[in-house]
C-alpha cells in the first residue's frame, strides 16, 4: 500500500538565478561541472565544494569562491604521533588520525567512533582540550540516542534531505486527512493492535499467495488523541498497489 504524493519537476540547470534555487535540487557531479565549465569557474574539488561555487556566483556574480580561500594552520603539532592528554590543546592543524581515536577510545570506551557532528565540533572548537572533546562526544551521543532525535543534514546533502523527506511523506503511521479548515493526523496498520503500519517499505508490506479466489486483507486505522478538528468530513487518498 503506498501513499500518493505529489512531486515537483526539477527546475533546468541553465534557468536557475539563485543559490538557494540552485540548492534546492540534487545535481550530479558531471552536470555541476558541465555547469561550471559553462560559467568558467572552478570545477576541480568535491562535488559540493562545486556546488557551494555555483550557488555562490548565482547569489553575488562572483566567480572566487571564498572557501577556496582557506587559512594556513600554523600549529606543527603532530596529532599521528604526538602523546595525548586530557589536557591536549585543540590545534588549527587538527587530524582524525589513529593516534587520536586511540586516546578517544582509552578515554570514552570501546563504542566511540567518529562522527559527523563530533567531527565538526573538534573543527570548529579550536583551543579547547581534549577533555572538553570528551565532554561534547557524550552529550551529543545522549541527545542522539534520545527518542525521536534526528541528526541535522547539511543544506548541501539534497540526496539525503531527498531520502528523509520521501519516507517522512511516506510513513504510513502519520499520514494526513484534510479538508479547507482542519487537518488530521492518522496511521493505517496490518493488525488490530496498531503495530504493524502498513505502507510501501521493506518490512511494511503484506504478501499472500494466490488461489484463483477473491481475497480479503483488512485495514485498520487509529487517529492519534488530543487532536480537535471543526465538524465536517476529512478525507484522504490511499493508492493500493498490487505486485504479481
Amino acid at each position: 500500500m503506498d501513499q500518493t504524493s505529489t512531486s515537483e519537476a526539477r527546475s533546468d540547470i541553465q534557468t536557475i538565478t539563485t543559490g538557494a534555487e540552485f540548492k534546492r535540487w540534487y545535481w550530479r557531479k558531471d552536470e555541476l561541472i558541465e555547469r561550471a565549465r559553462q560559467l568558467q569557474i572552478k570545477t576541480t574539488s568535491g562535488k559540493f565544494i562545486i556546488l557551494d561555487r555555483l550557488a555562490h556566483f548565482l547569489d553575488t556574480g562572483e566567480k572566487a569562491f571564498p572557501g577556496d580561500q582557506k587559512p594556513k594552520a600554523t600549529s606543527r603539532f603532530d596529532w599521528h604521533a604526538a602523546p595525548l592528554t586530557k589536557g591536549t590543546v585543540i590545534t588549527d592543524n587538527y587530524k582524525n588520525s589513529q593516534n587520536v581515536r586511540r586516546f578517544f577510545k582509552a578515554e570514552i570506551g570501546d563504542s566511540f567512533k567518529f562522527s559527523i557532528a563530533f567531527m565538526e565540533w573538534i573543527t570548529s572548537n579550536t583551543g579547547k582540550t581534549l577533555e572538553d572533546a570528551c565532554a561534547a562526544y557524550l552529550e551529543l551521543r545522549e541527545k542522539e540516542s534520545a527518542p525521536g532525535a534526528r541528526t541535522q543534514i547539511k543544506s548541501h546533502n539534497q540526496f539525503n534531505q531527498y531520502t528523509r523527506d520521501f519516507l517522512d511523506d511516506n510513513d504510513p503511521a502519520n499520514r494526513t486527512m484534510k479538508n479547507l479548515l482542519s487537518s488530521l493526523n492518522y496511521g493505517i496498520y496490518i493488525d488490530s493492535a496498531h503495530s504493524q503500519p502498513w505502507g510501501s517499505l521493506p518490512g511494511a508490506t503484506v504478501s499472500g499467495v494466490g488461489a484463483g479466489l477473491s481475497q480479503s486483507y483488512p485495514v485498520y486505522g487509529r487517529i492519534p488523541a488530543g487532536q480537535t478538528a471543526a465538524v465536517g468530513v476529512i478525507t484522504d487518498s490511499v493508492l493500493v498497489t498490487v505486485s504479481y
